[in-house]
């Protein structure tokens, strides 16, 4: 960004970008996980994970796209938060990336877990 873009934005409103987008970002990985997780019930349902359908939708592939979402988004809010660190050397700094970093690799662990790990006992 040049230097003209950047006077013309102050800090408060940079910060009030930078939130008001970070927020979304991770309100659509929350809201999403969470849905997919309400499927993956429905899928399970009482039977066992390996045989349980819904139409044609396997409880693996959920997990694969859940994981795969669940990277791309980190992916978004890394590119998302870099971008602002543009504008403002404070933003999205080590505490955010290791919080988003360790928050994506749960989320695709516990996914793919889910998708091929063993059945409950």
């Amino acid at each position: 960004m040049s230097q003209s873009s950047k006077a013309q934005i102050g800090r408060k409103d940079v910060i009030d970008i930078y939130e008001n987008g970070k927020h979304r970002r991770y309100s659509l990985l929350f809201a999403v996980n969470g849905g997919v997780l309400a499927i993956a019930k429905l899928i399970v349902g009482g039977t066992a994970p390996e045989k349980a359908a819904l139409g044609g939708l396997r409880l693996w592939m959920l997990a694969v796209f859940a994981a795969s979402f669940s990277f791309l988004m980190g992916a978004d809010i890394w590119a998302f938060g870099s971008r602002m660190k543009d504008l403002d050397d404070n933003l999205f700094d080590w505490r955010g990336k290791t919080v988003l970093a360790l928050l994506t690799a749960i989320l695709m662990v516990a996914w793919l877990i889910v998708g091929f790990g063993p059945p409950p006992p």
